[in-house]
């Protein structure tokens, strides 16, 4: 009986609860040991899919508990006088907090119409509730950062600025990267409800950054604050945590190590092991088991890349699944699988593609050789850091090495994605994962014989945004470094010999206008009124030179770089600078449509 009493205690504090109630009953702050605010914007779109995925199911009327209800793990907490101390779990509630932020304060714009329905009243006051509580008279954040997050968290949860002018109050170089992770937070789902509304109420992606003018005008339409209540009561209602209050950090820390001791990275990986060793144990010798394990790893290089081959294995061989959903697939799939001989052949096959599928993520494999168009195919959709491809093309080389394909249709393949890729994450800022589960039906519909070759190359093509759509965006386009590097060097490339090519030479990136203007540029640009943050990053204000090229040109005046980026003999500066005697807003603009007239004379990415 002592002992039954002793697990009952412990069991006790573990208490599921609503994301919206956990909210609303409680005050929470950060401990000053406790990391700072970390999730990047991968993190965050993996909750926006979850929550959309919860929005769909329901709205289909699903009776499914597993698909509209999404368990978001357990939080750990210590209660202090009347606040509880996050433990473990300030990732989940900072950021749901904030989401809950936008959504209200995009219902604040409509207030301020005079607009705001009766329900949407009702729902702009239930989220305020679980931003803040009134007590007393004085009004108090249910949740309170550390002391290295909180001014701006503070800025974001408490200021009643129109969301754009609040992005731009907490931006800026004084902050510090954690709390720019806080902002890009807020911005993106500011971005991501703003670009939601847009498809649903236009039928078709924005082509414009939001503005003020745009939001207002998509908040003004009909079904917008139904649309807004909707992602309110999904959050509210539809994820739900563990909560589990402790008297102590010792024994908290016992919990959550138990729980997460070998880290979230490697968490799927060791169920998928277990389960193996478990499943077959008896009925496979162990040293097998053991023997193919290592093998894994060693094709792997590391145990942690293995996360990413079982979950792009499983996509092209059974079924789409989001990463939260992979081990109960896995589970059920080889709890199919008995005897001796099925294990054999399960783990034949895994290793076999294991192979392929790290060739794929290396362009210099052995499987390349002497094969340079696939090679650099690869190579360039690894550059980019694209990977929704692989349980396609993991297939397609699959077909390959059995001889039911051939190798230039591979290639055609993995160009076609490339250049999908390029026009909808490169150049239009979409995410190529928004054709993720169809491009899993195409992997094992290929494998199936369901579809062949030119039918899956035709799909890319129907779903590849259109040139025109491409040429619109490139007139004053912003790129990140390495995407900026990409696509100067291959327009530099498709104009020169083999030997001359700058790609694989790993090229710098100039900028003309300099990131850091001294006094011969500041002049410039206040003469010419030009705002320094608008040009920098644009197409226009880019080149390429070698490293020592770079360096040496610094802030000199424009007409002494034209003179060295001429004599580069690069045809990206002989085509764009030559008739360039002066550089301001108009010549980037100029040096942007010279761009587009090469990309149209050679085709280039297909357009």
């Amino acid at each position: 009986m002592m002992l039954q009493r002793q697990f009952d205690e412990i069991i006790r504090p573990f208490k599921p609860i609503q994301v919206g109630n956990l909210l609303k009953e409680n005050l929470f702050f950060i401990p000053a040991n406790q990391r700072v605010y970390f999730w990047k914007e991968d993190r965050l779109r993996e909750l926006w899919e979850d929550i959309l995925e919860i929005m769909q199911e329901r709205s289909k009327g699903s009776e499914d508990v597993y698909e509209i209800y999404h368990f978001l793990g357990p939080m750990f907490f210590i209660p202090s006088s009347e606040k509880l101390k996050i433990l473990d779990g300030q990732q989940r509630i900072t950021t749901l907090t904030i989401f809950f932020r936008v959504i209200y304060d995009l219902l604040d714009e409509i207030r301020e119409e005079g607009r705001l329905s009766s329900r949407s009243t009702e729902t702009y006051g239930e989220i305020k509730e679980r931003l803040f509580l009134k007590k007393d008279g004085k009004i108090t954040r249910r949740v309170e950062l550390g002391e290295r997050n909180d001014s701006v968290y503070r800025v974001l949860l408490e200021s009643t600025d129109h969301p754009l002018d609040k992005l731009t109050r907490t931006s800026g170089k004084e902050f510090t990267k954690t709390e720019n992770r806080l902002v890009n937070c807020y911005r993106f789902f500011l971005n991501s409800i703003y670009g939601y509304l847009y498809k649903k109420i236009y039928e078709k992606n924005p082509t414009d950054k939001i503005d003020k003018e745009g939001l207002k005008s998509l908040l003004n339409t009909s079904n917008t604050q139904e649309i807004l209540i909707s992602f309110f009561e999904n959050i509210n209602q539809g994820l739900y945590v563990l909560h589990v209050s402790v008297p102590s950090e010792d024994i908290a820390y016992k919990m959550f190590e138990t729980l997460n001791q070998r880290g979230e990275k490697l968490l799927v990986i060791d169920l998928f092991k277990n389960f193996l060793f478990d499943k077959f144990k008896g009925v496979v010798e162990e040293k097998k088991i053991k023997d193919f394990w290592k093998s894994l790893i060693e094709t792997a290089d590391e145990e942690e890349k293995l996360k990413f081959f079982v979950r792009h294995f499983w996509l092209s061989n059974y079924k789409f699944v989001r990463e939260k959903n992979l081990f109960s697939s896995i589970k059920q799939e080889i709890d199919l699988l008995r005897t001796e001989d099925d294990f054999r052949d399960f783990s034949v096959q895994v290793l076999d593609e294991a192979k392929i599928y790290f060739a794929l993520r290396n362009h210099k494999d052995l499987m390349w050789v002497n094969k340079p168009r696939i090679a650099s195919i690869i190579e360039e959709l690894n550059y980019l850091g694209l990977t929704q491809h692989l349980p396609l093309l993991l297939s397609a080389t699959v077909l390959m090495e059995a001889n039911k394909i051939t190798l230039s249709q591979l290639e055609e393949l993995a160009e076609s994605y490339l250049f999908f890729a390029v026009k909808k994450f490169m150049f239009l800022g979409e995410s190529p994962s928004e054709f993720e589960e169809e491009h899993s039906k195409l992997a094992k519909n290929l494998r199936e014989n369901k579809v062949d070759i030119t039918h899956v190359v035709f799909r890319l093509r129907e779903i590849s945004p259109s040139s025109e759509s491409v040429h619109l965006k490139i007139i004053g386009l912003e790129l990140k470094t390495k995407h900026s590097r990409y696509f100067l060097s291959k327009l530099n490339d498709s104009f020169c010999s083999e030997l001359q090519k700058s790609w694989k030479n790993n090229p710098t990136v100039e900028h003309i206008i300099p990131k850091r203007p001294e006094e011969q540029w500041k002049i410039k640009l206040e003469e010419k009124n030009i705002d320094h943050k608008k040009v920098i990053n644009r197409l226009g204000n880019l080149t390429i030179l070698g490293v020592s090229e770079n360096q040496e040109l610094g802030n000199i005046n424009y007409s002494q770089k034209k003179q060295k980026y001429l004599e580069s003999g690069l045809p990206i500066n002989l085509k764009t600078f030559k008739e360039l005697n002066d550089f301001g807003e108009d010549e980037i603009k100029i040096r942007e449509e010279k761009m587009l007239e090469m990309i149209k004379e050679k085709n280039l990415w297909g357009l």
